[in-house]
């Protein structure tokens, strides 16, 4: 069924998803009455827990009742607000990417949500309607994006036969990419947030005591400690395995299904296996591509990309777009080549000089070697802490050895690393500002630090390099200054 002018309520499904929403925005206040409700002498107070569920309950009804919105002549129109009357108006050349995700609560009644980013949006989404059919967003979606050819059938009922609209589709896909189920599982098993977990599971560990019967747990925490180093070593193996796991099983649930359409001009990522999700952009607005590995992941050749734009990115990726969660470098290159060929790796990197070698070293070991040496005078075995210091002055030779920096008429590439390594390719058009700086003791070295800010979902994003050469700082800065090159971005 298409859409018509008049106004339309979100699916009545949005009461329940509203609902939950304001459950997990006021989980501690429920906590918190709840408790009180059961473990309180004042009259009245048992009510307070479920007053406050009413009380969201109907501002999520009231929500609902009040939210309308209306696509007319490639603008879509909004008007929401309970007490305070809002009006929106997103015309389509403000448009920079559209999002149509799906929950468990929308594929439950076989809805999605549709997120909207426009230019200057800032943190959040210029528009969110959290529960409408799937035809409904695809018109959305199509007119917004696509234009007037399209959105003229917004006016139009069914005529075209669904076989020749899907024949249609098909042609128009110039480039599509699955990645496979192993390279998210892999993902899952070398990313970070096994950390996370661990510290997760070790706090859930810690608070065991307060569910064992005293006499049980006295009884059984004095065996425990005779076991002594044995039960340690399992104890905290056991964890690991659990963090383990559970960062697989999020990674899988989150970037399972991974597929990369290009249509036309228009690049469609769809991710999820619980909560679907798909995002909508133009490649030209990409603003950065940013490569990246873990040290466990380079030593395996596998590369993760995230792209910034002028719209897209969720909060939960630091306002960033995953390309790949996981790949070879032939695969990130593929990819690139038919999303953004002219914003490839760049191989031939200017490293920084030799002379600021000891400034990386000393910046990433200092902290280390007082502690070593703090905890050799007053703790007993705490000459055995050496092993960080010298741990920590091996980051720091490796973060100078990934140090570097390549530019052309047309882009700028820089290259550092914390721990994991980022290859950062920026488009000279995207670039807003270029800062070079520098230190006394820096000055005295002959070198400088540089800082170049983009565009991107979250109002802006900043990238810099350390303890290059003065001469190639000036060098960028005359570089910064000249107008770049206006190139098409190339179609493959």
């Amino acid at each position: 069924m298409r859409m018509t002018n008049s106004w339309k309520r979100m699916h009545g499904a949005a009461v329940v998803v509203l609902f939950v929403s304001r459950i997990k925005d006021f989980i501690f206040p429920l906590l918190l009455t709840f408790f009180a409700g059961g473990t309180g002498t004042l009259f009245g107070q048992e009510w307070i827990f479920p007053a406050l569920l009413l009380v969201l309950f109907l501002h999520s009804l009231f929500s609902w009742l009040f939210f309308r919105f209306r696509l007319e002549e490639q603008e879509l129109r909004i008007k929401q607000g309970i007490f305070v009357k809002k009006r929106r108006y997103i015309q389509r050349k403000k448009v920079q990417s559209v999002d149509i995700s799906a929950g468990i609560i929308q594929r439950t009644f076989g809805l999605v949500k549709i997120k909207i980013e426009t230019a200057g949006g800032g943190m959040v989404p210029e528009v969110s309607i959290i529960a409408l059919s799937k035809d409904d967003a695809e018109e959305i979606r199509e007119s917004l994006l696509y234009g007037a050819a399209e959105s003229v059938s917004l006016e139009e009922t069914d005529a075209v036969d669904e076989d020749t609209a899907v024949e249609k589709t098909r042609e128009e896909v110039t480039y599509q990419k699955k990645i496979p189920a192993r390279y998210i599982f892999y993902a899952g098993i070398t990313s970070g947030k096994v950390g996370l977990f661990f510290s997760a599971a070790a706090a859930i560990f810690s608070q065991f005591d307060q569910f064992i019967p005293e006499s049980f747990y006295e009884s059984t925490v004095g065996y425990i400690l005779d076991l002594s180093l044995w039960f340690l070593v399992l104890f905290f193996f056991l964890i690991a395995i659990i963090a383990w796991v559970g960062s697989t099983v999020v990674t899988m649930l989150q970037y399972g299904q991974f597929e990369i359409k290009l249509i036309n001009k228009e690049m469609i990522i769809k991710r999820g296996l619980l909560e679907k999700k798909q995002l909508t952009l133009r490649p030209e607005r990409i603003t950065s591509v940013r490569y990246t590995c873990n040290p466990l992941q380079q030593m395996l050749g596998f590369w993760r990309i995230y792209i910034d734009s002028a719209g897209g990115g969720s909060e939960k990726e630091s306002f960033s777009t995953v390309l790949l969660p996981l790949g070879s470098k032939t695969m990130a290159e593929e990819i690139i080549h038919h999303i953004r060929p002219d914003l490839q790796m760049e191989p031939g990197l200017a490293r920084v000089p030799k002379r600021a070698a000891r400034r990386y070293i000393f910046r990433a070991s200092w902290m280390g070697w007082l502690l070593a040496v703090a905890a050799a005078i007053w703790v007993p075995y705490g000459s055995m802490l050496f092993v960080l210091p010298l741990l920590l002055t091996w980051l720091g030779w490796t973060q100078y050895r990934s140090a570097g920096l390549a530019e052309d008429h047309n882009k700028l590439v820089l290259q550092n690393r914390l721990i994991s390594k980022q290859h950062a390719v920026l488009p000279k058009t995207a670039i807003q500002s270029y800062t070079k700086q520098y230190h006394y003791l820096q000055e005295r070295n002959q070198l400088c630090s540089i800082t170049v800010d983009i565009l991107s979902s979250s109002g802006g994003r900043e990238f810099s390099l350390r303890d290059l050469d003065t001469e190639k700082g000036k060098d960028l800065l005359q570089w910064f200054s000249e107008p770049a090159e206006q190139k098409e971005v190339p179609a493959d």
